[in-house]
């Protein structure tokens, strides 16, 4: 098994879906602009946090008066 389908394997059993769901573009993207592998990190940890903050207002009940 090659790097990246083990790192993929890891952030699906974490439960990162959207990092593992967005790795490949990510890569592909931080490859283009020469980012460094901490700025290519927290793009795709920030993927899966705007997807969980989405989901989180999704299905959390609203406290109306």
């Amino acid at each position: 098994m090659i790097s990246l389908e083990k790192v993929r394997l890891q952030l699906e059993r974490l439960g990162l879906t959207q990092a593992a769901a967005v790795l490949d573009a990510r890569l592909q993207v931080a490859a283009q602009r020469e980012m460094a592998y901490a700025g290519s990190l927290v793009g795709l940890l920030g993927a899966e946090t705007v997807v969980r903050r989405e989901r989180c207002l999704r299905t959390r009940p609203a406290h109306l008066p």
